[in-house]
């Protein structure tokens, strides 16, 4: 509800971080006030606003922009030497297929029990994403390529949102990698690019240097985080801990630390638009990755500004 003594002008404003204007719905209506419950929902609702607007103003001048790192191109850092071939190339081959195999296998093993925000599905579709933007970025040495492939397909299997004391667990990743006999270089690094993708490590501003391989893999992850499938991902998870989709009375949280990022604090499905989703176009490290995130993007502030416009009662 509404509540007002005179027409006003209710907006709701969807910013884009990367752009001084901000998108307003809105529309004139007269309503009569008539209880304080409504009184302080009409207070939660200018607040959510006033707060979108500092957030916009932020990024236009700059200050308090964590993501402005990564408005200008990225060198990325070269990543280790893969270990001399201690078979012919022909059982290389065979060596890497059969590793990717069973890490599918792993994979739907691991993770057949979950909700399907982080299911097996995921893990294949970020597979299948960072193979495709490797292609792109001109990433072609089957070595390399494998790595790319591992980490993606195995990136959630230990993920701290489905442990039982929120901590990550890489414990069944390392075992998977030492058995299917990959070289303790190419062990290591996989191991790195999955315990370092994480959003949560960006917000505490220890984010290490990328390699092409680490950013191919974590552009692929943040793909699958927004756009259409991003948006039904969203909802899927929210109601899996029984999130409520909106609350007016519930803000989104501001300059968020990677302990509160990880807590299990209540909050509402759509707050993460604010608090995550819309952030990571801007996040994006390969230009592949930048120019497929742009269109996914554009649907998630389309979906939002609708999402209000239905809640509110005005569309």
């Amino acid at each position: 509800m509404w509540p007002a003594s005179k027409t006003q002008m209710h907006m709701f404003c969807l910013c884009r971080l990367d752009q001084p204007s901000c998108l307003v719905i809105g529309s004139a209506r007269s309503i009569n006030a008539s209880t304080p419950k409504e009184l302080s929902q009409n207070a939660s609702s200018r607040e959510i606003e006033n707060r979108l607007l500092r957030v916009r103003r932020s990024a236009t001048t700059g200050r308090s922009e964590p993501l402005a790192r990564f408005n200008h191109p990225i060198q990325f850092q070269h990543a280790r030497p893969p270990p001399a071939p201690a078979h012919g190339a022909h059982e290389g081959k065979k060596m890497a297929a059969a590793a990717v195999r069973r890490a599918e296998e792993l994979v739907e093993r691991e993770m057949s029990g979950r909700d399907a925000s982080h299911d097996a599905a995921h893990a294949l579709r970020v597979r299948d994403l960072a193979l495709s933007l490797a292609a792109e970025q001109g990433l072609s040495s089957p070595d390399r390529l494998l790595i790319v492939e591992l980490a993606a397909l195995l990136h959630d299997i230990g993920d701290y949102k489905y442990t039982k004391d929120n901590m990550e667990d890489m414990s069944i990743v390392e075992r998977f990698l030492q058995d299917v006999g990959l070289e303790k270089g190419q062990r290591e690094e996989i191991v790195s690019i999955i315990t370092g993708m994480g959003f949560k490590n960006e917000v505490s501003g220890k984010a290490a240097e990328p390699t092409l391989e680490f950013a191919v893999v974590q552009d692929a992850d943040r793909l699958d985080a927004i756009g259409a499938i991003g948006v039904a991902r969203c909802f899927t998870y929210g109601g899996s801990k029984n999130s409520a989709l909106h609350d007016p009375k519930v803000l989104p949280r501001d300059n968020l630390s990677k302990e509160k990022y990880m807590s299990k604090e209540k909050q509402t499905s759509i707050n993460h638009f604010h608090e995550k989703l819309f952030k990571l176009k801007d996040m994006m490290k390969t230009e592949a990755g930048k120019r497929r995130a742009e269109k996914r993007h554009k649907f998630m502030e389309d979906f939002v500004a609708e999402f209000y416009e239905e809640w509110s009662g005005r569309a």
